[in-house]
């Protein structure tokens, strides 16, 4: 199994399914809960594989979009 960098993943969903998500957005919305699954490789970095990169990107962009929080 291929482990990819949030750099390479970004690419990877560019390329393939055209989804134009940044490193930083990916870590953005690993910190929300709401991106692909990754793991982290000794507890340190998020690696992302491609079939989980596939899962996300083959959802609805109902459930990709990060539902904005209300200002407290």
């Amino acid at each position: 199994m291929k482990y990819l960098s949030p750099s390479d993943a970004s690419q990877y969903l560019q390329q393939k399914f055209g989804l134009r998500l940044s490193p930083k957005s990916l870590a953005n919305r690993r910190c929300l809960g709401v991106g692909p699954r990754y793991v982290r490789v000794a507890r340190r970095w998020p690696r992302y594989t491609e079939q989980s990169l596939d899962d996300f990107a083959e959802l609805p962009d109902s459930e990709k979009e990060i539902a904005k929080r209300p200002r407290s």
